[in-house]
């Protein structure tokens, strides 16, 4: 009898592949974020004698880094999951600073839990991200009903969005890709069928962006949206060298400039698989002109 339960409670644990798909149908069905989806850390505290080869598949040669400040942190060694969700460990710092302050006995909560609490304790901000519709009201709608995905839910077959799904659950030698490599990989071609959605601090540089290709008066829905601040990840910290051939850039839109070296977190921003739009508000901007790179001189 005992084996019985036992072996009912070996097959409760979801497998990988299970573990994807439920994340892919919470993000489709539910319009939840993986990393704010506690079925990730559940995973991946079943999985934790994995996790160090997970986070060099992750972060590379910049793993040494958050190995040297978990240990040095005092947060007990069981949060060290949270450490795959790039929006947290580029806010490493800040973490440790709400784990102080709140004089939460880490050893006496969950990670998700604690991940739930430091969300809540950074609060929100206003993103903007502009899009391209041949319908435009059609556009609108499907944004309010749908929440806005990636472009790999556009370019990609469900197959190939549950793999992405997987590589940030379990190592895989196939995956060669660190984060830092897949948000390039964004930055450079906005249509590669990219895991993470591009966002900026500015309403001027989302609008542009759509008419990079098109006529300037082309009309364009320009998404703001309040998003929780952990779900952003940002081209600071240590993600700050992310487009480091855009250093001497300056950035020119409607008459204002962005030089990129001490700009570049307002440029661009980077959300991973989904952006919910329930509470968004939506403009069609038709002034807004195409953005322009110029050397800083």
């Amino acid at each position: 009898m005992l084996k019985i339960k036992a072996q009912n409670q070996l097959n409760a644990v979801p497998t990988l592949q299970q573990t994807a798909e439920s994340l892919y149908e919470d993000i489709c069905q539910k319009h939840i974020n993986p990393f704010d989806n506690p079925k990730l850390y559940n995973f991946l505290v079943r999985h934790d004698e994995s996790l160090d080869y997970l986070l060099e598949q992750l972060y590379a040669y910049q793993k040494w880094k958050y190995d040297d400040l978990f240990e040095n942190s005092g947060i007990d060694k069981k949060h060290k999951i949270l450490l795959v969700d790039a929006g947290l460990a580029s806010r490493f710092e800040e973490f440790e600073d709400f784990i102080k302050k709140t004089k939460i006995d880490t050893s006496k909560i969950e990670p998700f839990e604690l991940r739930t609490k430091f969300s809540k304790y950074l609060g929100t901000e206003t993103v903007y991200r502009g899009m391209y519709f041949k319908d435009l009201q059609g556009g609108i709608k499907n944004l309010q009903q749908n929440g806005c995905c990636s472009s790999l839910f556009k370019y990609q077959p469900k197959d190939e969005i549950i793999s992405e799904l997987k590589y940030f659950l379990y190592p895989n030698p196939v995956f060669e890709n660190t984060i830092r490599d897949i948000m390039l990989d964004k930055a450079a071609d906005p249509e590669y069928g990219n895991v993470f959605l591009s966002v900026s601090s500015e309403y001027d540089i989302a609008a542009s962006v759509p008419k990079k290709d098109r006529n300037s008066q082309c009309p364009v829905v320009v998404i703001k949206a309040e998003m929780p601040k952990l779900s952003i990840i940002k081209q600071q910290n240590r993600f700050a060298d992310i487009m480091n051939h855009a250093q001497l850039k300056v950035l020119h839109v409607n008459g204002k400039s962005y030089p990129y070296a001490t700009q570049q977190d307002k440029i661009e921003a980077f959300i991973p698989f989904f952006m919910p739009t329930d509470n968004a508000q939506y403009t069609i901007d038709t002034s807004t002109d195409g953005f322009s790179w110029y050397d800083m001189i």
